[in-house]
């Protein structure tokens, strides 16, 4: 982030929802990174993240988000190694994982 210019923009917490399931999706740094808006949610696990496993958070940010032009961009940051995810590529199914995990997870929870 050294050689950018940053400016605070702010984010709220939202909700994104799949049949009885409700996520709070409640990322913490907006910004604004030579002027492209950006939402942040930081990681701060000692394991390094892979990109592949951040695909699903990134994605529910993004569904959280308002669509159209000049829609922020989703990111997670490696704040121990001060690097920044975005989506890269467009993740087939990406969205039928999220809504089929959803399903799974309130199955199994009704069973406990």
């Amino acid at each position: 982030m050294r050689r950018k210019d940053l400016e605070w923009s702010g984010c709220r917490t939202a909700r994104w929802e799949s049949g009885e399931l409700s996520v709070n999706v409640n990322p913490e740094l907006g910004l604004r990174i030579n002027g492209v808006e950006h939402v942040i949610k930081l990681y701060f696990k000692k394991d390094e993240p892979r990109k592949r496993l951040l695909e699903p958070t990134l994605r529910l940010i993004e569904l959280t988000l308002p669509q159209g032009k000049g829609a922020a961009t989703p990111g997670i940051l490696d704040v121990r190694r001060r690097r920044l995810f975005t989506p890269t590529v467009e993740v087939p199914d990406i969205d039928a994982l999220l809504v089929g995990e959803a399903a799974a997870f309130v199955a199994m929870w009704s069973q406990v």
